[in-house]
């Protein structure tokens, strides 16, 4: 299952889609979400409602590619506690990949890469037990 996902607006503006591209697919008993562009106010909500839909297929585990976001503002981050809290209380493993550079000592700043399960990539966050 490969789909594109579309953000839908509230209000009907679609200005800030161009900022966040989501892609998600299944990967043997995974969903895997790519993320690219930006999180923040304007787009988080965009980004927790394709965890929401991935969550709700009830995988083994969700996989949120953060290899080509550029920048994740504090709502992101707090958006991604309570990601992986819902799969948590689903007995869902919630995987952050790719993550490096900013991101990666945002996550360490924040205490958060004690909180989440994060990985180099993609491919090591499917192959861990």
């Amino acid at each position: 299952m490969t789909s594109e996902w579309t953000p839908s607006s509230a209000d009907g503006d679609a200005s800030n889609v161009a900022l966040l591209q989501l892609t998600s697919y299944r990967r043997a008993e995974a969903v895997v979400i790519q993320a690219a562009g930006e999180v923040d106010v304007s787009t988080v909500d965009q980004l927790m409602e394709a965890v929401t839909v991935a969550l709700a297929t009830k995988p083994e585990r969700v996989v949120l590619d953060l290899g080509a976001v550029r920048f994740v503002a504090s709502c992101g981050l707090r958006e991604l506690l309570r990601g992986h809290a819902a799969a948590v209380s689903d007995g869902i493993r919630f995987i952050v990949a790719a993550t490096d550079g900013a991101l990666r000592r945002s996550l360490e700043v924040t205490g958060l890469d004690h909180e989440l399960e994060t990985f180099d990539s993609v491919d090591a966050a499917l192959a861990a037990n």
